[in-house]
């Protein structure tokens, strides 16, 4: 009788601790879940922020050709009054 009071209790023994890894393994899995889904959030966010960032490069390079053209323009400007106005100028005081 007393063995058999002292395998009972090495069973509730045992049984409370598979109990415990049962639970330990339970709040594991749900952490792992937990985790992936952060993972999986935090993935998005830096798709977006580099979509953000592709944007704005591509922005960027907008801006960078408008000014290139501006410049193209202003440097013609710039050119045709250095040279073409004192051509004209030699030119008509030549004639007169």
């Amino acid at each position: 009788m007393a063995q058999r009071g002292y395998v009972i209790s090495l069973d509730d023994k045992h049984f409370d601790l598979l109990e415990r890894i049962v639970r330990v393994e339970e709040e594991l899995k749900h952490l792992r879940e937990s985790m992936d889904t952060r993972f999986e959030d935090m993935n998005k966010r830096f798709e977006d922020m580099n979509k953000r960032f592709e944007d704005m490069n591509k922005r960027f390079e907008d801006m960078r050709v408008d000014m290139n053209r501006r410049f193209t323009m202003v440097f013609t400007i710039v050119t045709i009054n250095t040279v073409l106005i004192p051509v004209l100028l030699t030119v008509f005081e030549l004639l007169r």
